[in-house]
């Protein structure tokens, strides 16, 4: 499991990467390895919850970079990597991870969340599920 990285700044500013926390809890519960350094994000990009889904798509491009020296560092071969990332919404950030991630090797790359953003104009249960 490998969870999407908050850029050092923003990491600092807010003490603790959330999708790090989750893919920590997540990997104990399933004995599945972590790797926090993996990924890092080397570009703080604009807020993404303002932009439209082809603006979210730009913005992420070079936003992250694969720690090539890591990943062949590991004890096992990588052929397949979960991103964990707290939410998603257009998948903009996911998808351009799992771009980096197969060309950087890993065969398989799944994309998991712990909620997706609903769509605007969609109706919401008024009562709890």
């Amino acid at each position: 499991i490998v969870p999407v990285p908050l850029h050092p700044n923003k990491q600092r500013e807010r003490g603790f990467n959330q999708a790090g926390v989750i893919a920590t809890l997540v990997g104990r519960k399933l004995g599945i390895p972590v790797s926090h350094n993996l990924i890092i994000k080397v570009r703080e990009p604009k807020q993404q919850k303002s932009l439209s889904r082809s603006g979210r798509q730009h913005n992420m491009t070079r936003a992250f970079r694969i720690q090539r020296t890591v990943l062949q560092s590991l004890p096992y071969p990588v052929q397949h990597i979960a991103l964990l990332d707290d939410v998603i919404t257009t998948g903009s950030t996911l998808n351009q991870l799992a771009k980096q991630l197969r060309s950087s090797g890993v065969e398989r790359v799944d994309g998991w969340a712990l909620a997706r953003a609903a769509k605007r104009n969609v109706a919401m249960p008024s009562s709890p599920i």
